[in-house]
């Protein structure tokens, strides 16, 4: 992509800035300034060379002056220093403004930004609003990017008693087996500490918490289906959302390329789920507990431009997890008093 240059003045400087180009408008504002600054970087520049063609030798306090870009640069600096302090404007505390080369980043790079931007906004939501009682994952895809973003935020939102797990939007892959053995991952006990060591420990780390929620819509995919389907047959929690894609049958093990430089996809293999289910998911998909849609327009309340448009889809699922918490709680319980050993009980006796 291509470069540009940046300006950016902090807002502490913004006046000074100002007297500058104020001083500077007959000369292009910044732009005159830059064309100065390099005018002086070039005769810098020239009078070095013709110094060093002479063979002559400066020296500034005893010292040999420095020779190269960055003597260049400190001398060009200086001066425009001095030039800004004839025009009483205070450089005392370093440069007013700062320029920096710009390039505009890829489309990987702005999705990574907007999945990151999405996600926390999401996780703000849900926390602020069940007071830090539910967490919240997302989860892209099932290849590497929904498993580096499942792990991402894993950790730390299974320490809260509910969790809500988004598989709308993902784009299927092939890890689903994997995180779903992480999500029934009940915990064994709790490790405790001796007192005054911290508080207690639940076993294993990174066990699920006792109520789950699974959000899928419409372009729910592939083998986030396969999740979705076995999340609900196994009674893992509540499914909300709309009914899935419908499409499971696998290609890539059978694909042909043809002599024009095309590539021709055919199926290979179906996707059969026991207990009655059979080959269902193809050209149907997993159907939701919960049947919440998210309406075309927006919603009454929002306001025109409002980037934190309600989700009909994630409050359903907010409600559901705080009816699962009243209903039963998942905190640790209570635990008695470490027993007394041995040597205890003989010197009490």
């Amino acid at each position: 992509g291509a470069e540009v240059l940046l300006t950016y003045v902090p807002p502490q400087n913004a006046a000074r800035y100002a007297q500058v180009q104020g001083m500077l408008h007959r000369s292009g504002g910044v732009d005159g300034l830059r064309k100065l600054v390099a005018s002086q970087r070039k005769s810098l520049e020239g009078k070095g060379a013709q110094d060093r063609k002479k063979g002559k030798k400066k020296k500034e306090k005893g010292k040999k002056a420095r020779k190269g870009p960055e003597a260049i640069q400190a001398e060009a600096d200086k001066q425009l220093a001095q030039m800004l302090r004839g025009m009483s404007i205070d450089v005392s505390e370093g440069p007013i403004w700062r320029t920096v080369r710009v390039k505009a980043v890829g489309l990987e790079t702005k999705r990574n930004a907007s999945l990151r931007d999405m996600v926390e906004d999401r996780s703000e939501i849900v926390h602020s609003l069940t007071k830090g009682r539910v967490g919240y994952v997302h989860v892209p895809d099932t290849c590497e990017l929904g498993f580096a973003e499942f792990y991402r935020y894993y950790g730390r939102e299974s320490e809260r008693e509910a969790l809500i797990v988004d598989l709308r939007c993902n784009g299927g892959g092939y890890a689903t087996e994997l995180l779903l053995k992480q999500l029934r991952n009940p915990p064994l006990g709790f490790n405790m500490l001796r007192p005054g060591r911290g508080k207690l420990q639940v076993s294993p780390e990174m066990s699920t918490p006792g109520h789950l929620v699974l959000l899928i819509d419409e372009n729910t995919s592939s083998d986030g289906e396969v999740w979705a389907e076995a999340f609900k047959r196994f009674g893992m929690g509540k499914v909300v959302g709309v009914r899935t894609w419908g499409g499971v049958v696998s290609v890539g093990g059978a694909d042909l390329e043809t002599i024009d430089g095309g590539e021709l996809s055919i199926p290979y293999q179906h996707y059969y789920t026991p207990g009655g289910g059979g080959y269902f998911l193809e050209n149907h998909g997993a159907d939701p507990d919960v049947e919440i849609h998210w309406p075309p327009a927006p919603l009454a309340g929002a306001a025109d431009g409002e980037r934190r448009r309600p989700d009909p889809q994630l409050a359903e699922a907010m409600r559901i997890a705080e009816e699962l918490l009243a209903q039963s709680k998942t905190a640790p319980p209570e635990i008695p008093k470490f027993p007394l050993s041995r040597l205890h009980r003989r010197h009490k006796g």
